[in-house]
């Protein structure tokens, strides 16, 4: 084998990725660069964003010039609209109509073929030496195993979110039988990693095929150091983030309206918002105290989330914050309030000092846990010491795997 063969070249496979603004590209665009900041050849495959996704150009530009290289193919044509173009009751009526016949993991499954004509026009004759695919979505973890047989390399899979949240991301993420997808990719990935000790063990004890060693832990990344604005003891302006991908009117409205009876609280509203709330936010005169940001970086959203108060995390059915997201805040010494039928689950995996778990978005249980966090104690910052060692034993791991 020649030089050029033992190079660490990794071709990652994922749906979101910058250009695309959202906080559903934190996890792919956090491995590319720790693998290009320890020494590897990066190589991006990833979905191009459609007319109405968000862009942030710089953020892209930013990666690329930590050298990670970046190849766009066509988004999937069959993907549910996001809650930011239609009402919920639409997203529902299409999810119905389509479920009974649905046998992918979810709705971006066409996308497979794209990513796979791409992988045999750009990387043909390229030396890559492992493919690594990134869910959610699954499809995205699908495409890479479609491309790692294709190229007869080996795959690696990051589950990059609770199992349990996996199909939960967004409405247009809300599949049939995610777990037999899931299963099926541990069964041909070489490496997998998930993103805690508990969804490690999770996957050991419902699978009887895997060892310690076939599944790796790479915790989400940290909140980077921003300046802070927003000072313990304070009563006068309490910000609160809310961030996801897709954000309907069903959850906002009660935030809105305890905006409406507060003065000292705003809000910066992260992610595809529909238009309803738009006009809410209007006729109820909080245009100045409300803040969307449709589109966003990784930096952006560490400055939105030091410069608050606390952050609330969604965690329903139909609408999930990207565990990315929350983490990020909890270890930036942040209260998080999660609100949702899978707030306890979201919840197991933090220190329990940092979250308030609502089982519902209820304006009354909202203002409760607002009102007491904005007068309680500010939680501390979280330093985690082993974080440098997962990286590193997540890059050498993949290493090992190259080279099988």
């Amino acid at each position: 084998m020649n030089e050029t063969n033992l190079e660490r070249s990794v071709l990652i496979v994922t749906y979101h990725f910058p250009p695309y603004g959202s906080v559903a590209s934190l996890r792919a665009a956090y491995i590319a660069q720790l693998l290009a900041e320890r020494g590897w050849t990066v190589h991006v495959l990833h979905a191009a964003p459609s007319r109405n996704d968000p862009r942030h150009e710089g953020w892209a530009e930013q990666l690329e010039a930590k050298g990670i290289e970046r190849y766009s193919v066509v988004p999937s044509s069959k993907r549910l609209f996001s809650l930011g173009q239609r009402s919920l009751s639409t997203i529902r009526l299409r999810h119905w109509l389509r479920y009974p016949f649905l046998s992918a993991p979810d709705f971006y499954a066409d996308w497979i073929d794209h990513a796979l004509e791409g992988a045999e026009r750009f990387f043909s004759g390229k030396p890559i030496n492992i493919v690594l695919g990134i869910a959610p979505p699954l499809s995205s973890a699908q495409a890479a195993d479609a491309i790692a047989r294709r190229l007869d390399i080996p795959l690696a899979v990051d589950i990059g979110e609770l199992l349990e949240l996996v199909p939960y991301r967004a409405p247009s993420y809300n599949g049939r039988s995610p777990q037999q997808v899931i299963d099926l990719l541990l069964r041909r990935a070489a490496y997998t990693t998930v993103i805690s000790r508990h969804q490690k063990e999770q996957i050991l004890r419902r699978t009887d095929f895997l060892s310690h060693e076939d599944i790796g832990i790479l915790p989400h990344q940290l909140c980077g150091e921003v300046p802070v604005t927003w000072q313990e003891g304070t009563h006068k302006q309490y910000t609160i983030v809310v961030a996801a991908e897709e954000l309907h009117a069903a959850i906002l409205r009660p935030l809105l309206k305890i905006l409406r009876m507060h003065s000292w609280l705003s809000a910066v509203v992260i992610g595809d918002v529909a238009p309803s709330i738009r006009s809410a936010i209007g006729q109820w005169q909080l245009t100045d105290r409300v803040q969307i940001k449709q589109k966003i970086s990784a930096e952006e959203l560490d400055a939105a989330i030091a410069q608050s108060g606390a952050v609330v995390a969604l965690a329903t059915t139909w609408c999930s914050t990207p565990t990315s997201v929350v983490h990020r805040a909890v270890y930036a010494g942040k209260p998080v309030i999660i609100a949702g039928e899978y707030a306890t689950t979201i919840a197991a995996d933090l220190p329990q000092e940092s979250v308030a778990v609502l089982p519902s978005v209820s304006p009354a249980a909202l203002d409760a846990a607002l009102t007491q966090l904005r007068n309680g104690k500010k939680p501390t910052r979280i330093v985690s010491d082993d974080r440098e060692v997962f990286e590193r034993e997540f890059s050498r791991r993949l290493g090992m795997v190259m080279k099988l």
